[in-house]
């Protein structure tokens, strides 16, 4: 390989590494989900207790993410049943709404696999469970392989 293609080869990997390692995370905004049967959304506004989760010590603690729950009227319309506080400081990464009105939030913004990762909260606000990581996989020492047709969860 000539030198100018190794210069040339060098600098494309220099230019592209720093898109390679990147950890980006937008800011966090706010959202609406709907049921599947569309009788019920649920908005969530962001909170901004940025110092409790990990890797931001030191920062603002404050308010924790909102959740409202909405149900459809006989006028078609939405009317706000509740607003509740929820276990995320910032946000959760993504949530889900049941037929039901049901909510359920998955992880943590900017903390994935941190603190309360599966949250349940039924239709009137009140928390149902909360779950973090470890209770829901058993730990495994990292050395011990895992042979084949063996489970990792146990």
């Amino acid at each position: 390989m000539s030198p100018s293609r190794k210069t040339f080869a060098f600098l494309l990997c220099l230019s592209i590494s720093q898109y390679l390692l990147a950890d980006e995370w937008p800011a966090a905004q706010i959202k609406e989900v709907f049921s599947k049967n569309r009788e019920y959304f649920v908005r969530i506004t962001p909170g901004e207790s940025l110092g409790e989760t990990v890797g931001f010590s030191g920062s603002k603690i404050g308010k924790h993410a909102r959740a409202e729950f909405f149900r459809v009227q006989a006028d078609r319309g939405y009317r706000l049943e509740r607003e509740i506080e929820l276990l995320n400081p910032i946000a959760p990464v993504d949530f889900f709404v049941s037929n039901a009105g049901d909510l359920v939030t998955l992880d943590n913004w900017h903390n994935r696999g941190y603190g309360s990762i599966l949250a349940l909260y039924h239709p009137e606000g009140k928390l149902v469970k909360a779950y973090r990581l470890s209770d829901l996989f058993r730990k495994r020492p990292t050395n011990a392989p895992i042979l084949e047709g063996q489970s990792v969860l146990k």
